[in-house]
Parts: C-alpha cells; structure tokens; sequence
C-alpha cells in the first residue's frame, strides 16, 4: 500500500502536482461513504457497545474539514510538490478516542486500549505515522485537534438528540 502511494506522488511531481498527505481522516458522520475512524467509535459508545483502540499506533489527525481548505490555498498560492496536513501534536489512537469520549461524555471504560499484534489485521501497519505539518502550515492554519474534535462532537450529539 504504501509502496503503490510513494509510486503515485512521485508519477504526480513529475507533472508540477500538489500532494497533501493525510494521516487518520476524522470528521463529521454521514452515511455515505467510507466511515471515518471517530465515527466507528463513537457509535459504537454512544450505543453503549465496547471498542478495542491501538495504544500504541501514533498519529497527527487530519480533520476532514481542513483537507478541501488547504488545497484550495495550495492552489490559490499556485504551490507544487508534497504538503503534510494533520494536527500539531502526535497522539495515540487510545488518546484520541478517549478525547471524543469525554467531549461528548461517553462512558469512557468502554473504550479497552490493545496493542496493534492483538487485532487481526491483514495488512502490516506502521506503529507512528504521525506527519510534520509544518510547511503547510507557514500560509494555511490547520484547525486545532481540540477545537476540531468539539465541532465534530457537537454536531454528532445534536444528531442523537433528534
């Protein structure tokens, strides 16, 4: 996977191409289109159901709002090459979960912290991949993890109280 992604940006730089790169998407939950990693857990606790979260995957989340906003810039600064877009502040995926669960007070000790060799996954993971956004960052600010996690929270719990 990651051998076939490296192949495309550098096929896409020989073209003057913009490559941002994300890691971990989160955002609002739609029932359309691939699930974002937040809304997995949250409607699992919100149904009072227990998830397994990786203490030991470390990421930069990328909040999907930010994603069109950035490449708008990127394009409006005419800029090429490979932007990073993801938050300031590498956290564990057990973290970040446990942030969502207590801005939106979910019962948070249903939230069980594994390590990445007790899930079944198919595909071999990196343990950290966290993104230095900075370059990016010098003409586009990235909206804080904090702030981007109560946004979403807000909007979730409105959508479970209709």
């Amino acid at each position: 996977y990651g051998k076939s992604k490296l192949s495309g940006e550098l096929e896409a730089l020989k073209h003057n191409a913009i490559v941002v790169r994300i890691s971990t998407p989160f955002g609002y939950c739609s029932k359309y289109g691939k699930m974002p990693f937040n809304c997995f857990f949250m409607n699992n606790l919100s149904n009072g159901m227990r998830v397994r979260i990786t203490r030991d995957l470390v990421t930069t989340p990328t909040f999907a709002e930010d994603i069109p906003l950035a490449i708008e810039k990127l394009i409006e600064l005419k800029k090429t090459g490979i932007f990073n877009l993801g938050s300031s502040v590498p956290i564990s995926r057990y973290d970040f979960a446990m942030k969502f669960a207590e801005s939106a007070g979910f019962d948070a000790s249903l939230i069980e912290a594994v390590n990445l060799k007790d899930l079944s996954f198919v595909a071999k993971r990196p343990l950290n991949t966290s993104l230095d956004s900075a370059k990016i960052s010098e003409f586009f600010q990235i909206t804080p993890l904090n702030k981007a996690i109560e946004r979403v929270v807000q909007r979730y719990t409105a959508k479970l109280g209709n």
